[in-house]
């Protein structure tokens, strides 16, 4: 009886593992504007770029001049911001040399210390980086 009661109980904790699957890239941006636009944690975003905006231009500027001109694209970047401000999970699309370079520069930082988030470990962030190329 008891192969059958584990067999149960592995099967009733699937809907739980299944919660916890990443959501898409699309998914994690909308969720992100989804919690800028929500007066609750309206200034969260605000605060914690204008607390870093120099060090996220530093980072611009470095990463920019990595790459010819034409090179340059936009990209967008999505994160969860940990309650000790750290990023993780830190992904952009699409994808090059430039949006590569600003992950990196973005996951090394430390951030404000963000407000819980209903259902979610980290606050959800994202940007749009536009290239000029």
């Amino acid at each position: 009886m008891k192969p059958v009661f584990l067999l149960c109980s592995a099967f009733l904790s699937m809907p739980a593992l299944a919660a916890q699957v990443p959501a898409t890239f699309d998914e994690r941006v909308s969720i992100a504007k989804a919690a800028e636009d929500d007066e609750r944690f309206h200034p969260y975003p605000e605060q914690m770029v204008r607390g870093t905006s120099r060090s996220l231009a530093g980072a611009m500027r470095r990463c920019w001049g990595k790459s010819p001109r034409q090179e340059v694209k936009s990209f967008v970047m999505v994160a969860d911001i940990q309650p000790d401000g750290r990023p993780r999970n830190v992904a952009v699309k699409p994808v090059h040399a430039v949006s590569r370079c600003f992950a990196a520069a973005f996951t090394s930082g430390r951030y404000l210390a963000p407000p819980p988030y209903p259902g979610k470990d980290g606050f959800p962030v994202t940007m749009r980086v536009d290239g000029g190329g």
